[in-house]
């Protein structure tokens, strides 16, 4: 499991929005645990960085959990080692 998320949303109409997300990576064997535990920081910074520049409309709907899912997965991948993460599993997604 990763810390929980709360982020500003990027809004182009100055309103204020925020995404608050719980997530559980599941991961290629065991071994990867210890991998995932030590670049967790780097994690935390990736996804932060990805999803402070998300607009509320782009997460709206099964569509945009969908596309997030994917988007995080890529970059948690390509940051630490391709095929460590085999999915995301969302606890909690608030966005207001």
């Amino acid at each position: 499991e990763l810390p929980q998320f709360l982020v500003n949303l990027n809004s182009p109409t100055g309103r204020v929005s925020f995404l608050k997300m719980s997530v559980t990576l599941q991961l290629r064997d065991a071994e990867a645990v210890g991998v995932m535990d030590a670049n967790k920081p780097r994690i935390v910074d990736t996804f932060n960085t990805y999803l402070r520049e998300l607009r509320p409309g782009d997460i709206q709907g099964s569509a945009g959990i969908y596309r997030l899912r994917n988007e995080l997965l890529t970059r948690i991948n390509s940051t630490i080692e391709e095929g460590i993460a085999k999915d995301i599993l969302f606890g909690e997604i608030i966005v207001q």
